[in-house]
């Protein structure tokens, strides 16, 4: 089984994908904010990385910045999942999301068959 690390600090977004990836077979892992997903990467070493960018203590943007910096994580798969505005998107390719959706703004169809790519 495939874990997906989902890094949001919205507590019903994290249930409610967390509860969406069990469903299609994934092992969901959650943090609240970059630095407690930083920290826990090698524990829970996922296949993927659902990413917020609006955050607490560390945002999603710095999160990627170091997340791309360590050779360990520079090229596991990330989806960038946020409500923020498309300067933040933009950055957030920039420094190397592999995929970029707006919350609210996309099917979840569409969320799955990125992640079943990204991990292929």
């Amino acid at each position: 089984m495939l874990t997906v690390f989902v890094v949001d600090d919205t507590s019903s977004c994290r249930r409610l994908v967390a509860r969406l990836l069990k469903s299609k077979g994934y092992e969901p892992v959650c943090a609240g904010n970059g630095s407690e997903a930083l920290h826990a990467l090698e524990a829970v070493s996922p296949a993927l990385i659902l990413l917020d960018l609006a955050m607490p203590v560390m945002d999603g943007l710095t999160f990627l910045q170091a997340l791309r910096a360590d050779p360990r994580w520079a090229s596991l798969p990330v989806i960038v999942v946020s409500g923020e505005s498309n300067g933040a998107l933009e950055r957030a390719k920039e420094l190397g999301a592999d995929e970029v959706f707006v919350k609210g703004g996309f099917r979840t169809d569409d969320l799955l068959a990125s992640i079943r790519r990204l991990v292929a």
